[in-house]
């Protein structure tokens, strides 16, 4: 006798409820993403007197007071309040798909002051570990399933992600590629929905607030798609591999080097923000998340020249390392967002008759889109974020991520899987 056919999961109450959820999730993140970042920015303000320097040695002396002070900050707030050497990263979170709630304050609190003291951070981390951790809280206290508790967590993370990315299909595609689904189509369907409702709730919210989007924020000169294009966009892709496997490499000997402090955060925390310092004095680009730096690198190209936009490139990989190495906390994806463009920009100054909108989208795609393995995600957030004439434009970018996705996975990633160490630092170790 055949097995009966299943029953279509939108006619399971699971569907609906995790749909409700969702759309709860999603407006409740979108509203936290808006005051976050409007109070990340405000006290960023008020600390800072500039953010817009570029130039070699145009930042100011006393940054590396500031920033030392920074880290001794941070290094008091893991010892008073007993944050974990190792907080999980924001993909270990995703993948987790549980966020413990009293752990919650501690984290932001680490990772607002990261942000607003200039290390080379994203905001996303800890506005995942905020959807997250109410999730996970909402889900125990209602006493609903595993399964449903699970999604939740994705959703309100998605939710968040809504608000920060202003996009709701980037913000879905990143959690559910991030998470891995198992359990086939009818397991992916019951996760993708409700975080793609979630993503949009959190869009609406925060777009009614913000009246602001992250979509053509880049501006790059467009340029006109032929065959040679995908044919470079190999290299460029080979490129992208290395640049996340230097991060990874660079990361990896930095907090080799920082276990020695683990008993001691303050003093670790001191010594990388003061470490800091000395990179944004030198190199104010270094400073942040990324996002804003890069439009200035891409508006004073040219001025910086190739030599110093590699060295800005290296630099920021270094600050990335110290700042995830030594105590600091936040997302991974904005400052490999950063390097990958800063590398495109090189590319087109060393080498001219490679377009520098097609140098800046494949790479731009192609370093985050394979240190965090989620090179849909970034593909499809290159095409989005650079202003292009056609949508053909982004199409070498595909084969730049994924050969670079391919080669870094396949051979210079750590083990285990880049993105899901249990404690090892790689680039999505956030």
């Amino acid at each position: 006798m055949a097995d009966p056919e299943p029953v279509p999961i939108t006619r399971t109450r699971e569907f609906w409820t995790l749909v409700g959820y969702a759309a709860v999730f999603g407006s409740v993140m979108g509203l936290v993403a808006y005051v976050f970042l409007a109070i990340v920015a405000w006290a960023t303000d008020v600390l800072w007197t500039d953010t817009d320097s570029y130039g070699w040695f145009a930042g100011e002396p006393w940054w590396i007071l500031l920033m030392g002070g920074v880290g001794l900050t941070i290094g008091i707030i893991r010892r008073v309040l007993r944050v974990q050497p190792v907080i999980p990263g924001l993909f270990d979170e995703i993948d987790e798909r549980r966020v413990e709630p009293a752990h919650v304050p501690r984290r932001v609190l680490v990772g607002f002051v990261s942000l607003i003291g200039g290390a080379s951070v994203g905001p996303e981390a800890p506005l995942a570990s905020i959807g997250g951790g109410l999730a996970t809280w909402v889900s125990e206290r209602r006493q609903v399933s595993e399964s449903v508790a699970e999604t939740n967590t994705l959703v309100a993370m998605a939710g968040a992600f809504g608000g920060l990315f202003s996009a709701p299909m980037i913000s879905a595609l990143l959690v559910v590629e991030a998470a891995t689904p198992e359990g086939g189509r009818r397991r992916y369907a019951v996760t993708a929905i409700p975080v793609l409702i979630a993503a949009a709730a959190g869009f609406a919210v925060y777009f009614a607030l913000a009246q602001t989007t992250f979509v053509d924020v880049y501006q790059v000169p467009p340029y006109s798609v032929d065959l040679w294009d995908f044919v470079v966009a190999i290299p460029l892709g080979v490129l992208g591999a290395l640049l996340a496997g230097l991060l990874g490499f660079t990361m990896a000997t930095v907090r080799k080097g920082a276990m020695r402090f683990r008993s001691r955060p303050e003093v670790l925390a001191t010594l990388g923000g003061l470490a800091l310092g000395v990179i944004a004095f030198a190199l104010p680009l270094t400073r942040f998340a990324g996002a804003a730096e890069l439009t200035t690198l891409l508006d004073h190209a040219p001025e910086l020249g190739a030599a110093l936009v590699i060295v800005l490139i290296l630099a920021k990989i270094l600050a990335v390392a110290l700042s995830f190495g030594t105590g600091f906390y936040g997302g991974p994806i904005f400052p490999m967002i950063f390097i990958g463009g800063a590398a495109g920009v090189a590319v087109h100054l060393l080498i001219p008759g490679i377009p520098e909108g097609l140098a800046v989208i494949a790479l731009f795609a192609a370093v985050p889109g394979a240190g965090a393995s989620i090179p849909f995600t970034l593909t499809f957030l290159a095409a989005m974020t650079l202003t292009l004439a056609s949508p053909a434009e982004a199409a070498p970018a595909a084969i730049a991520t994924a050969v670079s996705y391919a080669i870094f996975t396949g051979f210079l990633a750590p083990k285990p899987h880049p993105t899901r160490p249990t404690e090892g630092p790689t680039p999505a170790d956030g």
